[in-house]
């Protein structure tokens, strides 16, 4: 199926392996979704992105000048 991008309002990542955590192609492949999705939005001033590995989630704040993340958050 096609992305629409003016249609996304949240980006991330879901992965079952706790280890990947904090990789920083992981952060790079979510940052690149995120310019695109700015890129297609131009009225949009921040876009919220999330990881999930395992049961390790993190939180991102994504804006024109860069990103801000959580720390890891254990779901369970």
């Amino acid at each position: 199926p096609r992305t629409y991008w003016h249609q996304v309002r949240v980006v991330g990542t879901l992965r079952p392996n706790a280890d990947e955590d904090g990789c920083d192609t992981t952060f790079i492949n979510l940052a690149e979704h995120t310019r695109e999705l700015i890129g297609t939005q131009p009225r949009r001033n921040w876009v919220l992105g999330f990881t999930l590995f395992g049961a390790t989630m993190r939180v991102f704040r994504f804006d024109r000048s860069g990103a801000i993340a959580s720390t890891p958050i254990d779901i369970h």
